[in-house]
């Protein structure tokens, strides 16, 4: 959850929530890595996941804040060697 102090700071300003999935977010990890080769941990990417999926619209100017890039190299791998459908690869 988020806590006590930050919920009643962020329920005035968050407009939407939405969820994506989990091969979303394995997707907005690649296109990070291929696009701006920054490698940040998946819950880092969530939010670009839901821009990058279509289930956030983007207003004028998106700014989104990433952050985070505390990411085993095994999961890693197992980003990078699945499929986009999310299926690992052999």
């Amino acid at each position: 959850g988020l806590g006590r102090t930050p919920f009643p700071l962020l329920q005035h300003h968050v407009t939407q929530v939405v969820t994506v999935r989990e091969e979303a977010v394995w997707d907005a990890v690649r296109w990070m890595i291929a696009e701006h080769r920054l490698l940040i941990e998946p819950s880092a990417a969530v939010a670009i996941a839901a821009c990058l999926s279509g289930e956030v619209r983007a207003v004028g100017e998106t700014v989104v804040v990433v952050s985070g890039r505390n990411v085993s190299i095994g999961s890693v791998r197992r980003i990078l060697n699945s499929n986009p459908d999310g299926s690992i690869r052999g």
